[in-house]
């Protein structure tokens, strides 16, 4: 990758760099914003990672039926791939984290729609929902805030 980014005359090596070390994270370093946006973007993630592991130690899996068992598995392999990229390997490994950790969302709402379903946390639903969309909100100001600054 380095080699074919070397010929690209529209960019400078500097950024090339800055890009492939994973140093810029988006471009967004102004203090604690940029941690509130993450935080409320992969809370909700954490959050349905956690209750897969409730519903597979309680037993609730077997009310799934066996697609959404496997989705549902599937999203939570997934997520230990992605929690494994979290910690750098001795090498940057931020990209590829966020990168699949952003593919498990939609396994993900498979298996949140079989929870809601099977109602045996009822409130988890409304924490996770209203995580999402506060988190989706809180980002979309903090860019407008961040490319006025």
């Amino acid at each position: 990758m380095n080699l074919d980014l070397s010929y690209d005359d529209y960019i400078s090596g500097r950024q090339r760099d800055t890009y492939l070390s994973g140093e810029s994270h988006g471009g967004l370093s102004m203090g604690l914003g940029p941690y509130l946006s993450v935080f409320f973007t992969r809370a909700p993630l954490f959050i349905v990672a956690l209750t897969y592991i409730y519903y597979v130690s309680k037993g609730f899996m077997l009310e799934f039926s066996r697609p959404a068992r496997i989705v549902s598995s599937y999203s939570f392999l997934v997520f230990l791939i992605a929690f494994a990229f979290m910690f750098d390997l001795g090498f940057n490994t931020y990209t590829l984290y966020y990168r699949t950790l952003s593919f498990a969302m939609i396994p993900a709402a498979v298996f949140l729609s079989q929870v809601k379903k099977t109602n045996r946390v009822p409130n988890l639903y409304n924490i996770v929902y209203w995580t999402t969309g506060f988190g989706v909100f809180y980002t979309l100001l903090y860019s407008v805030y961040a490319a006025t600054v």
